[in-house]
């Protein structure tokens, strides 16, 4: 009888989770999970989703358009990643880059940001960040926390980042042979200026969240 009991509260449990859950579509065929229904700031060419609970804050950034057709063979992707992580950090908070890393997605690579930054009780001091750019359009994932919650914060994030699926989507494989050396090879800023906007977007959202009341 106890083990009934305990598999009927299992799957109480385990349903109560998958309905809390929201899975948005970010663009046709790339979907993304959220703990909760997350609130959309959608501007020209850029949408910002964002979320945040007891557990931390969950965000995405998608910027249509981010590199031209034209430029996508030659890009060095893994500088374009890192360049534009680098682009959105906040000297004010002080953080740090512990970890960088990168993975693929249906052979698309991306790129993971792991920092810590100064406590501050407005702002989540632990930050992970993904970077993937499918065909032209740029996807920026967050999760932050704070310190208090580090035990979980990896697993917090591998289930967010790891919810991303594509389906359905044509996007030309990653081929490395195609990039050339990152020593010979600089980007072009000037065809770049949009992330002024993102870096402006993420300016709102921090302040919004600083507004919010801790759970």
């Amino acid at each position: 009888m106890r083990i009934y009991i305990a598999l009927l509260l299992s799957t109480l449990f385990s349903s109560h989770f998958i309905v809390a859950q929201q899975v948005i579509e970010i663009n046709p065929g790339v979907k993304l999970t959220f703990p909760s229904p997350p609130s959309l700031l959608d501007t020209l060419g850029q949408r910002v989703y964002d979320y945040s609970d007891a557990n931390g804050y969950y965000a995405c950034i998608l910027k249509m358009n981010a590199v031209s057709v034209d430029k996508l063979a030659n890009l060095d992707r893994p500088k374009f990643y890192k360049t534009i992580f680098e682009s959105m950090q906040d000297p004010s908070h002080q953080c740090r880059l512990v970890n960088q890393s990168s993975g693929s997605i249906s052979d698309v690579p991306f790129a993971d940001f792991y920092s810590t930054c100064k406590p501050d009780p407005d702002f989540p001091d632990v930050r992970f960040k993904r970077l993937i750019l499918l065909g032209s359009d740029l996807y920026i994932i967050d999760y932050w926390t704070y310190q208090s919650n580090a035990s979980k914060s990896h697993e917090n994030k591998d289930l967010f980042f790891n919810s991303l699926k594509l389906e359905n989507i044509s996007v030309a494989p990653f081929i490395p042979s195609a990039i050339n050396s990152s020593n010979s090879q600089k980007i072009d800023w000037s065809s770049y200026t949009w992330v002024f906007g993102i870096i402006g977007a993420l300016v709102i959202i921090l302040f919004f969240l600083r507004k919010k009341p801790k759970k």
